[in-house]
């Protein structure tokens, strides 16, 4: 007999509905900040990564060059982050948080405790740590998988 719930699909639509529905309501908390999604995700991963390449990013991101380049641009203007030379390699760009993003950040950071707190309502410790153990080895699998693929082609 087939059941009639939607995620009965499998996990993966699960996932994406709490993505979703993730960046939605993170996106209500962060609408102060007048930043899109992608900005925001690119100076989170700044605070982790400051002085990264510009091409690594991208790769970190999964984004196309050409939509990183221009949130970059608008971060920029913004004088949110700096593009500085690679001293290692002419051909390359490092960027850097600029002062001015240490209060954005700051702003981000309560945003997504909050949201993780509002998404995590009701689970125990035990629970949380369980859920992502599982997620992080269905990463390590897919990622697996999508390397070794990627080395065949």
């Amino acid at each position: 007999m087939k059941s009639k719930h939607p995620s009965a699909a499998g996990s993966s639509f699960v996932f994406n509905d709490i993505t979703r529905l993730f960046r939605k309501r993170f996106a209500q908390r962060a609408q102060s900040l007048a930043l899109t999604y992608e900005q925001v995700r690119i100076l989170f991963h700044l605070q982790h990564f400051d002085g990264i390449r510009q091409a690594g990013l991208a790769d970190m991101l999964q984004m196309q060059a050409i939509v990183l380049s221009r949130a970059l641009d608008k971060l920029a203007d913004l004088k949110l982050i700096q593009r500085l030379p690679d001293p290692t390699d002419r051909r390359a760009v490092r960027l850097v948080l600029a002062d001015n993003a240490a209060p954005v950040l700051d702003q981000i950071n309560v945003a997504m405790a909050e949201t993780k707190e509002e998404a995590n309502a009701g689970l125990t410790k035990a629970e949380l740590d369980a859920i992502t153990n599982a997620l992080e080895k269905i990463k390590r699998n897919l990622a697996a998988l999508v390397n070794e693929t990627n080395k065949n082609e």
